[in-house]
């Protein structure tokens, strides 16, 4: 059986109960949903980190989150602080946010597999990959707001030479099963549900670089992050696709953006682009895409597999998950920077839609994830496995569908 599904169980026994009866096809009531929405996140030490785990249907504000001392020892004398989000819902993304104090100017960081998709949230700092941990490398300033990524298999460390704090949010993937993919035989699958903390072996010890000419540094990172980032029309619907570079930074609060490439959600002026990780691994690595909401914009979702990761970034809106089409709705109302994961809320997926009943502004926000199936049909063997597969822009059996003609503020 699959590690990574064994690995989650833990997490779906809060939600037992309500998955037994969904595949049983009963309406999930409101009272069970509104039950899940009341339950609170709780910060536990797993293998020395601090681990936010969080009820299943929930969100996080990656800046007002509070954070810990470091687990790792090189980190913690440094004065960083840190903390790990794990939502019940398998995933095979780990997330965590570090924090760099001011003036920090020793670089620390390791090498490790995977894909590293990192986001500023708060002042601004700096990161660096290295082929050789002793050799000078590729830098990037970064501040609130600017995505970027490592290349696949860098050695990266970060630094804070700068007069705030600096806070970031680190998605870790590593592929599973994908057998398609040329890097599979270079990368690990991680059940972070059971063990989110450092838990291969050998564990990479972090490497301190000091002595590092500050101003040259900045300055040549600032020159290299201005180069523009290449567009290219991808899949069945030509879906508008950014591809950057490493070191190349990407800032989605002010980006312009076309309509969007699902007709439904183009009628109603929305819009969207994808953000294709690292030309190296594609999106069969992970895929992320931005959208945008118009202010008083009804419903509209689609139904696919959980462990999808969905954050704002600016305005306001709500995401509404239903079991069915007619069942009653757990809304998780979002803002910047608020954090959530869409659960599985039957064996066939979560229908789940996006709206903005607001009249102020568009809001917009960020999905991330990787290839989303129940692989085995662990969860009910006699429905059909679910696939989430949207880098195309169309998503496999997964079809836009009106809610809502006029959305209602959330609760």
């Amino acid at each position: 059986m699959n590690s990574r599904i064994l690995a989650g169980l833990t997490g779906w026994l809060m939600a037992l109960s309500l998955l037994q009866a969904q595949q049983a096809n009963e309406i999930t009531t409101v009272d069970e949903l509104e039950k899940l929405e009341k339950q609170t996140a709780a910060v536990e030490r797993i293998a020395g980190a601090a681990v936010y785990k969080m009820p299943l249907i929930s969100k996080i504000n990656l800046r007002d989150m509070e954070l810990f001392p470091h687990y790792k020892p090189k980190r913690a004398q440094a004065g960083w602080a840190h903390a790990y989000i794990e939502f019940p819902t398998s995933t095979q993304a780990r997330v965590w946010v570090e924090e760099i104090p001011p003036r920090s100017l020793k670089l620390i960081g390791r090498r490790d597999t995977g894909l590293y998709v990192l986001m500023g949230v708060l002042g601004k700092g700096y990161a660096e990959s290295r082929e050789d941990p002793k050799k000078p490398g590729a830098g990037v300033v970064w501040k609130s707001g600017d995505r970027f990524f490592i290349p696949f298999g860098a050695w990266y460390g970060l630094a804070n030479p700068f007069d705030q704090p600096a806070r970031i949010v680190i998605f870790s993937q590593h592929l599973g099963s994908d057998m398609f993919n040329p890097f599979i035989r270079r990368t690990r699958s991680v059940p972070e549900q059971a063990f989110p903390g450092e838990r291969r072996e050998p564990v990479p010890e972090d490497e301190v670089i000091e002595g590092i000419n500050w101003e040259s540094a900045i300055a040549e990172a600032e020159k290299r992050t201005g180069a523009t980032v290449n567009l290219e029309r991808r899949g069945p619907a030509a879906t508008l696709t950014f591809r950057p570079a490493a070191g190349q930074m990407m800032n989605p609060v002010g980006l312009e953006m076309p309509a969007h490439h699902k007709k439904l959600r183009a009628k109603t002026g929305w819009k969207g682009i994808h953000i294709d990780p690292a030309p190296e691994m594609g999106h069969r690595a992970y895929f992320s895409n931005l959208q945008e909401i118009p202010p008083q914009s009804q419903e509209i979702g689609h139904k696919h597999g959980g462990g999808v990761w969905f954050m704002g970034v600016k305005g306001k809106g709500y995401t509404a998950l239903r079991a069915t089409t007619d069942s009653p709705e757990a809304r998780i109302p979002w803002g910047p920077w608020d954090l959530f994961c869409m659960p599985w809320m039957t064996a066939a997926g979560t229908w789940h839609s996006h709206a903005n009943p607001y009249a102020d502004q568009p809001a917009r926000f960020m999905t991330m994830g990787a290839v989303v199936t129940d692989e085995d049909g662990l969860l009910n063997a006699k429905v059909q496995r679910v696939v989430h597969f949207a880098a195309d822009g169309v998503g496999f059996g997964a079809p836009d569908k009106i809610f809502k003609q006029k959305a209602d503020a959330p609760e």
